[in-house]
């Protein structure tokens, strides 16, 4: 195989605690090559590498592509143990800091992995639909399980699943953002497995959001576009010349809200899932907008709160309006609302048995972090320690107290909690994830925070040419 031409190039990879790996590398070497060659030297599992003014790389870049320059330094960020599922879901993964995987809960629909085990190395990130799992590869690949009417089967797209760097999930879909901007869809037609009728607008796509059945899509330059569930359609021709400068989109079941550079909201989509018009005029100077199953809350840039939709779902905040004062940052369950205030404590509404009612829990003070299930929250405190409340079987009871947590993901009816030692607790129901006896040992501290491997396989080395 013939040697890479070019200037050569020295690139320097530096950690946080100082240490820097030094390379001596052709400006046509892929910056994939690179980040191989820095792992070895660095004996560590990179996620990105960012230059000195601040730039994400485009990993599927060449060196001299990507504006590298001969003594050029970068910044590796360094990936670390995550855990991964999502409210519908009945399983968890977790990636590792390796990039490998651990899957558990229901085995149909994503808790078991074995049949791709041997192609989850390298993995960059994970992401759930109700029933599946997509994992992208560092290569750009995208790796697929669970049921195949929730997206679990790729095969038919496989081909086209190249130089991937995000994947989304409806509940029965996935769309894959590729590195030039197009889109690449599957899983059940409906619901956004099919997006054929909008393909040629789907180019220049920086984000994706999905509601229960449809995604949006928000492109380079503001604009939005939407496929899936005719229910969610609704209004969106009509509001598609407000839809400009799109900094943000959230979804309920069956509704979007799109927050505007100017603080301004726009709706679509049905309205018994809170696509209300005369919401319209009220949603200015927002700042960030949350949504329960049939509801929306929108926090404004004076710490006040705005809710409308299903009273049942938490569209109803008159009860707590005089305490939604200063909020940083809402969380909602599928029938309930939590608000973070300024000060760390919390303030819940909606239905009282689904996380609502936190009387039980108050005074929750010092709060850093609220993950919820479909009827329960978490709360992560500045101390570590995890506070529950809501319905005992989406998890909202603990027996015990749990301490020293740095992250926390749910289920449809289940929690894990990520320590600090790397170790996973779980639970919740057993059949949505809550029980993960039977993975156990490859959740303990050792097997989770298990050291840089050299086990990836690489179709290429550059750096033996």
């Amino acid at each position: 195989m013939a040697a890479l031409s070019g200037r050569r190039m020295e690139i320097k990879v530096a950690l946080l605690s100082g240490k820097v790996a030094t390379l001596h590398l052709s400006e046509e070497t892929p910056l994939l090559e690179l980040r191989r060659l820095a792992q070895d030297q660095l004996q560590v599992t990179i996620k990105d590498l960012i230059t000195a003014e601040g730039q994400l790389l485009n990993r599927f870049q060449a060196l001299q592509e990507a504006g590298l320059k001969d003594g050029d330094t970068l910044s590796a960020m360094v990936r670390r143990a995550t855990v991964i599922s999502k409210m519908g879901a009945a399983a968890f993964a977790l990636l590792k800091g390796d990039g490998g995987v651990v899957t558990w809960g229901d085995p149909s629909s994503g808790g078991r992995s074995t049949a791709v085990q041997e192609q989850l190395q390298d993995i960059q990130d994970v992401v759930a639909s109700d029933g599946a799992f997509a994992a992208i590869r560092a290569d750009g690949s995208v790796v697929t399980w669970g049921d195949p009417d929730f997206g679990g089967d790729s095969r038919y797209v496989q081909e086209q699943l190249t130089k991937v760097t995000k994947v989304v999930a409806s509940a029965y879909a996935f769309a894959a953002i590729r590195s030039n901007g197009s889109v690449v869809t599957w899983g059940v037609s409906y619901p956004g497995g099919d997006s054929r009728a909008v393909q040629a607008q789907l180019r220049d796509v920086r984000h994706i959001v999905a509601s229960s059945y449809s995604f949006a899509a928000i492109r380079s330059d503001g604009t939005v576009v939407a496929w899936g569930s005719k229910a969610t359609d609704i209004k969106f021709e009509d509001r598609r010349a407000q839809l400009q400068d799109v900094v943000e989109i959230v979804a309920s079941q069956n509704a979007f809200a799109a927050l505007r550079f100017d603080g301004r909201v726009i709706i679509w989509g049905d309205f018994r899932s809170g696509a209300r018009d005369d919401m319209q005029n009220v949603l200015v100077s927002v700042t960030q907008i949350a949504a329960s199953q049939r509801a929306f809350a929108a926090t404004c840039a004076d710490g006040s709160v705005i809710t409308w939709g299903v009273a049942e779902c938490g569209g109803d905040s008159s009860s707590v309006h005089e305490q939604l004062k200063d909020v940083k940052k809402v969380v909602a369950s599928q029938y309930a609302f939590a608000a973070i205030l300024g000060d760390g404590s919390v303030v819940t509404w909606g239905q009282p048995g689904s996380g609502g009612d936190s009387s039980s829990v108050q005074p929750l003070l010092q709060v850093l972090h609220i993950m919820a299930a479909k009827k329960a929250f978490a709360a992560l405190r500045s101390d570590g320690s995890v506070v529950c409340w809501g319905h005992w079987e989406s998890g909202g009871v603990r027996d015990d107290e749990l301490t020293d947590v740095v992250e926390l993901a749910a289920s449809s009816n289940a929690f894990a909690a990520l320590r600090s030692d790397g170790s996973v607790v779980t639970w919740g129901s057993a059949s949505f994830g809550g029980d993960s006896s039977a993975v156990q040992n490859q959740l303990t501290a050792e097997a989770v925070t298990q050291k840089h491997r050299r086990a990836y396989t690489f179709k290429r080395k550059f750096s033996d040419m």
